[in-house]
């Protein structure tokens, strides 16, 4: 679990995105669990595969700020809600989803319990394929009618190895790691994390 950091504004607020702690159970605009639900769901699941292992994708939608300048939030917020529905419809029964980043944020977490590296990269190669086919008509923020479509997705991978007592911070941190090596090396992508 993440570290907690107390402000002075904001109270007690998670080390990495800077979140209220316990703001938010689920996202209100994806339906998906927040960053803390997500956390707590995973977690547990983390706790309970014993020796086997684990793949964290963290999924972040390529010159998403694009789309939010050219066409307005609104636009943004009807991608956001279908690459959510693309997620759930692309992962099992079993694996966990849930938007990172807070109620702004363009990225999701996906914990894919008792799976190995290559299930993992097949899920995210699945992953980016169902994000590409998207195709949202909305109304520009000038009123316009708008086609997106064509969207990129690059993803971080995280590895949790049986008996090395990886905890979920950890395997966000390599994900996020692996994540921004995939945006360095020209966004589409997946990376895995860099070797130590």
């Amino acid at each position: 679990m993440p570290g907690a950091v107390r402000t002075a504004d904001r109270g007690l607020c998670c080390e990495l995105c800077g979140e209220p702690l316990g703001y938010r159970a689920m996202d209100r605009l994806t339906g998906l669990p927040g960053r803390w639900e997500w956390d707590h769901q995973a977690g547990h699941a983390l706790q309970g595969l014993a020796h086997r292992p684990g793949v964290v994708l963290l999924v972040d939608l390529d010159r998403f700020q694009a789309i939010n300048d050219a066409h307005g939030h609104l636009a943004g917020d009807t991608v956001l809600t279908s690459v959510a529905l693309a997620l759930r419809n692309t992962v099992r029964d079993g694996d966990i989803l849930g938007r990172f980043g807070g109620h702004d944020g363009d990225e999701f977490l996906v914990f894919l319990p008792a799976t190995r590296l290559e299930q993992g990269l097949s899920v995210a190669r699945d992953i980016r394929t169902r994000i590409r086919t998207i195709v949202v008509t909305v109304r520009s923020a000038i009123g316009h009618t708008v086609v997106i479509e064509e969207l990129t997705s690059s993803i971080g991978v995280g590895l949790h190895h049986p008996g090395l007592g990886t905890g979920l911070r950890e395997l966000v941190g390599e994900a996020s790691s692996a994540l921004h090596i995939a945006k360095r090396s020209g966004r589409d992508r997946i990376s895995l994390p860099p070797v130590t």
